[in-house]
């Protein structure tokens, strides 16, 4: 059984009709489709409770979600003040799954991530509700960056060699109100992830470029399956793909390779 498989948010990409939260912002869909972490959605009042709703024209297909700093929205330390509810339908909405005892991974464990059993459907509906007793779970806006709902694509093998390393430090400057300026060492724990597959189809290849090339070709979620070692125990990797490059060494067997650094 394959392990690794990509995402891309196929549902939100393509919907054609919103309903969201009023936002603090103005790029809001922009926002909530996925793109750079640096971007941040604001919701514009304090809410117990968001409801968020995509439709489509036609079927879109989902079986995994991503919800990107949703740990920090709750105002909480603990994680079971959020649930997460996901509904899916046609005119109607049926429950997909209603996780009432969330859990958070990814960079900084700031993240939700859940798989379940594929969705066909028109209209999508996600709602989030905090229940923190102990402190006003409301008291200030809630900040999200980002949802990612689509189906995962897989290659059908897993890669021929994979690796990742630290991303290397980065020198910057402070620069005090007095004007002075201090040189600083600053340490992005961020991850860069390789990726090396060999003897891909065409056809595999072609559905890798196909998700890679529709929106936005620089974002990509890598997730395992079964085994989430690979990735530290993290379940995922959300970034940024910072060199591709691929080979046709003859008639449908293909070489893939690319790095994924971790935003």
């Amino acid at each position: 059984m394959t392990n690794i498989k990509f995402l891309k948010s196929n549902v939100l990409e393509d919907a054609t009709y919103w309903n969201v939260p009023a936002s603090a912002f103005a790029n809001t869909i922009h926002t909530l489709k996925g793109g750079k972490k640096e971007n941040i959605w604001q919701s514009s009042a304090s809410n117990s409770s968001m409801v968020f709703e995509w439709t489509r024209d036609v079927d879109s297909s989902a079986d995994t979600i991503l919800i990107s700093n949703l740990k920090k929205s709750a105002l909480s330390i603990y994680d079971d003040y959020i649930d997460v509810k996901l509904e899916s339908g046609s005119g109607s909405y049926g429950t997909v799954f209603n996780d009432t005892t969330v859990s958070f991974t990814g960079y900084n464990e700031v993240d939700y991530f859940n798989t379940f059993t594929l969705e066909t459907e028109t209209d999508f509906k996600l709602t989030l509700t905090y229940n923190d007793n102990l402190a006003a779970p409301y008291s200030t806006h809630h900040v999200l960056q980002g949802i990612i709902l689509g189906k995962g694509l897989d290659l059908g093998r897993d890669p021929s060699d994979f690796s990742y390393k630290l991303k290397e430090k980065q020198k910057q400057t402070f620069t005090s109100y007095t004007g002075a300026a201090y040189p600083e060492n600053f340490v992005v724990p961020n991850q860069i992830y390789s990726f090396e597959y060999t003897a891909l189809t065409d056809a595999q290849l072609e559905s890798f470029f196909d998700l890679l090339n529709v929106y936005d070709n620089k974002y990509l979620c890598a997730y395992a399956s079964t085994n989430d070692k690979i990735f530290n125990e993290k379940t995922f990797a959300y970034g940024e793909i910072s060199r591709i490059t691929f080979s046709k060494r003859k008639n449908n067997y293909n070489n893939l390779s690319f790095d994924l650094t971790e935003l």
